[in-house]
């Protein structure tokens, strides 16, 4: 019982954090100016990638999220939405 609450909790955090993420991303690159395309040439993915990141069907790897933060000068922390400050 214990476990399947566990679970349950994990899986609305992910839930929430991919939301968080995903309008997180979009607004800091809208924010910035940039097409989905100029970010994706200045962290070295594709365009396909941010697209899909910001709709919540796929999910950055460790070194995407590292890349992203510096691109935009957050800590990974506010790009996940763990923390709602920069």
């Amino acid at each position: 019982s214990t476990l399947l609450a566990s679970s349950a909790a994990s899986d609305v955090y992910k839930r929430q954090s991919i939301m968080d993420f995903k309008s997180r991303l979009k607004e800091l690159r809208t924010e910035d100016g940039i097409s989905q395309k100029q970010l994706a040439l200045a962290i070295g993915t594709s365009d396909d990638c941010i697209y899909f990141w910001e709709k919540g069907r796929s999910e950055p790897s460790i070194a995407d999220i590292v890349a992203l933060a510096k691109y935009f000068d957050v800590t990974t922390d506010y790009l996940l939405g763990v923390k709602s400050d920069v």
